[in-house]
């Protein structure tokens, strides 16, 4: 395997555990996959981690900006190279600032979204962000920051309880957008405390 190369995970809410944040770290080339690997280099792994807390979608919009205006001073300093971006998760922040008579969380909600693109377009960063989702009457699930967010990422995976098999305690893994890949694929997964586990025996999956 690779070097790992350095993320960054800013948490607006805290939804990952240390365990989850293994996972996302422990990619080839930097890409997010589901992989569990030696203590030795899980060790490696947390130090190449910075954590940025934010409470307000303002901090979380400054925190983007300051990533922005200072990446390339960021390579040349640390000379390990910044790979993937995590906010978990802006919905935590920006969504107490929709509806009602605030009218500025749209624009703050579109001002994230455009600084989370710049990041991946202009500096070829993986950016990952989670987003809650809420029961609609008419096409089942939407993202909990409406519609409009939902034309932001390039990729959209949606992870939801198995309507018709309540009792198994099962995932469904739902790929609703991409330009690469079909939509509508699904697979049924099992989410247990280290992460996604073998339907078959249990096992914790790994990659290669």
């Amino acid at each position: 395997m690779e070097k790992i190369r350095t993320p960054l995970k800013i948490r607006p809410s805290a939804s990952f555990g240390a365990n989850i944040r293994l996972c996302l770290i422990s990619g080839k080339h930097g890409i997010c996959m589901i992989i569990f690997v030696s203590s030795d280099l899980q060790v490696a792994s947390l130090g190449r981690i910075q954590v940025i807390h934010v409470f307000d979608a303002y901090k979380l919009l400054d925190v983007l900006q300051d990533l922005r205006h200072s990446f390339s001073q960021q390579l040349l300093r640390s000379g390990e190279t910044l790979r993937l971006v995590v906010v978990d998760s802006a919905c935590a922040v920006i969504y107490p600032l929709l509806g009602g008579k605030q009218t500025e969380g749209m624009s703050v909600m579109m001002y994230v979204a455009r600084e989370l693109q710049t990041l991946a377009h202009d500096f070829s960063l993986a950016v990952l962000m989670t987003n809650h989702i809420t029961k609609d009457g008419s096409a089942g699930f939407r993202p909990a920051l409406g519609r409009s967010w939902s034309f932001v990422p390039t990729t959209r995976i949606q992870i939801h309880r198995d309507e018709r098999n309540k009792q198994c305690g099962n995932r469904l893994m739902s790929l609703v957008k991409s330009s690469r890949q079909p939509t509508n694929l699904q697979v049924d997964v099992k989410i247990g405390c280290y992460g996604m586990l073998d339907e078959h025996n249990g096992s914790n999956t790994s990659g290669p």
